[in-house]
This record gives structure tokens, C-alpha cells and sequence, in this order.
């Protein structure tokens, strides 16, 4: 991982702690990286989507989250540290980070479907590579 030392031992985030309640905005600790594929992301800009509405009142059947839920599935930001630096990504890339990110089945209909976030042949807007 690289220079580990200059991270902080705590990150924002947006929690839902309980269904029908708002999202609150705490301190959590940085999440250890512990799988070989993992990237650590300085968020610098996210989004509150119709998902995360549906997974606060309880509609996210047959799927319901553990809590306390970390919102926001789509996101932007700057590569901070990476598990094995022989990804193609480097510590200082942006990147853009679709629906999808957070290990796609890609056994799915949208994972098999063609480019898209959980596809790492996906075109990218702007030149910003998806992380997936």
C-alpha cells in the first residue's frame, strides 16, 4: 500500500443506522484493505440517488442492508492508496466510480450486458476511468 503513515484513522461518511430514518454524517474509521484488488479513494463528490431513498424506507426487497449502511453507491474522486500497486491504477488517478463498484456479481443481465461500470472495458466520460 502506498505511504500508508499519511492516511488519517478516520474518514466522513453518510450512515443509515435504521430504516425510515434520515442518513446521518459521522467520522468511521478508514477501512482496512485487506483484499488484493482493493483502492482506497478520496471522495470528492457524490450523489444521494433514488437507491439510497429506496434502501432508507425499506423497499430494497429481497436485499436489505446491514446496519449501520454506508450510503451513496456512485461517486468521484482521487486514488489514495492501493492494496497491490500492480494495478493499473496509480495513487493520484481520478476516477469515477458507477453503480456497480463494489464487486459486481458479473453473472447478472447489466454486468453481462456490455460496457457499463461493472465492466473494466467500459468507456469512461472525461477520461476518468471507472474502479470496479
Amino acid at each position: 500500500m502506498a505511504n500508508p503513515t499519511a492516511l488519517p484513522l478516520t474518514m466522513k461518511a453518510q450512515l443509515l443506522k435504521a430504516y425510515n430514518q434520515p442518513y446521518e454524517y459521522c467520522d468511521i474509521p478508514l477501512p482496512s484493505m485487506e483484499e488484493p484488488h482493493d483502492v482506497l479513494i478520496k471522495v470528492e463528490a457524490a450523489s444521494y440517488c433514488h437507491t439510497d431513498a429506496v434502501l432508507a424506507a425499506d423497499k430494497m426487497a429481497p436485499n436489505p442492508p446491514s446496519f449501520p449502511h454506508i450510503g451513496c453507491h456512485e461517486f468521484a474522486g482521487t486514488v489514495v492508496a492501493l492494496a497491490n500497486p500492480a494495478v493499473s491504477l496509480r495513487v493520484g488517478d481520478r476516477v469515477g466510480v458507477g453503480g456497480r463498484s463494489f464487486r459486481p456479481c458479473t453473472t447478472c443481465f447489466e454486468c453481462m450486458s456490455g460496457p457499463s461500470a461493472a465492466n473494466p472495458d467500459a468507456d469512461s466520460p472525461n477520461g476518468i476511468p471507472y474502479v470496479v
